[in-house]
């Protein structure tokens, strides 16, 4: 079936996780950066098999947070802890020779009041392929 693909999206994502409350919390917080990384099992659905390829997709896998640290000015620790959850993910996007384009948006879930989902915007180059026969094109 041409117009169903099947993989394994291995990703590394860069991100600050953090939660900061009125409540007693100093607004004046230095934190760092952590490090996401996921392994979701995707499909993708294409609607065309032309030269510009519209697509949807979307996946389920393992994803793991690393912990953060952050010191406040007024000497206080936030710490966040590593977490391993179960997410799902979601895209679209298009494909245009061997360049593709999409927006993920990964179903996360909470780590206590932490907010894990997050939105990706991808922008890349395919390897391998080649052009399409004319009589996919119907």
């Amino acid at each position: 079936m041409d117009r169903l693909t099947v993989g394994l999206r291995m990703e590394a994502t860069a991100m600050i996780r953090g939660y900061a409350g009125l409540n007693g919390m100093d607004p004046n917080a230095n934190g760092e950066a952590g490090l996401g990384i996921s392994f979701v099992p995707t499909a993708e659905y294409y609607f065309a098999n032309r030269t510009v390829r519209p697509f949807i997709g979307g996946g389920a896998g393992v994803y793991n947070f690393l912990s953060v640290e952050a010191n406040s000015e007024g000497g206080g620790t936030v710490k966040v802890p590593a977490s391993t959850k179960f997410g799902g993910m979601a895209r679209a996007g298009v494909e245009v020779w061997h360049i593709r384009a999409a927006v993920e948006y990964n179903f996360v879930g909470k780590t206590g009041e932490i907010n894990n989902n997050y939105l990706g915007i991808k922008l890349g180059i395919i390897l391998g392929g080649g052009q399409y026969s004319l009589e996919d094109t119907y």
